[in-house]
Order: C-alpha cells, then structure tokens, then sequence
C-alpha cells in the first residue's frame, strides 16, 4: 500500500479584507502553511498541490463570504493534493 496519495481536496481559505487586492496570490500564500503539516480535513499531510481554484458553485459563486462579525473572508477552494498517508502497520 503507497502512503502517497493523489486526492482532490477541498478547503476553505480566510483571508483579512486587504488581500482582496490579488485573492488569488493570498490564497496561494495561505496554502503554502499547510505543506509539510497534517491536516484532518485533507486526511494527510500536504506535500505539494497544484491546481489551486476557487469554488463557483457553491453558495458564493466564485466571490468570498463572511460569517458573522469576522473580519474575514472565507472562499471555498479546490485543488490537486499529494499527501502522506501511512496507516499503522503498514
């Protein structure tokens, strides 16, 4: 069993309102702090990504949203993950 893995993840990324400027340069620089760290969400960690995409078809339709009284704007996000994945005893 490979404890590599190609897998198609989904996150949510938070950028603060002076990223909206170039969206999607923030969002790359938000996912470089997951490489090298495990992730429950991605269920690995995160060794390399490409592919980085905003999600259209969700609620927000390509644009960020914001929840409650945060600061921030979250934008769903898709892309093309290869993670770390080794199960006990294997």
């Amino acid at each position: 069993s490979n404890v590599l893995v190609n897998k198609k993840v989904s996150v949510t990324i938070s950028l603060l309102p002076g990223a909206l400027k170039n969206v999607q340069l923030h969002i790359e620089n938000a996912m470089r702090q997951f490489l090298m760290k495990y992730s429950d969400g991605m269920g690995g960690v995160l060794l390399a990504y490409e592919n980085v995409k905003i999600v259209e078809e969700k609620h927000a339709k390509g644009h960020g949203w914001i929840l409650n009284e945060l600061p921030y704007i979250h934008f769903d996000v898709t892309l093309d993950a290869v993670l770390f994945c080794p199960r006990k005893g294997a």
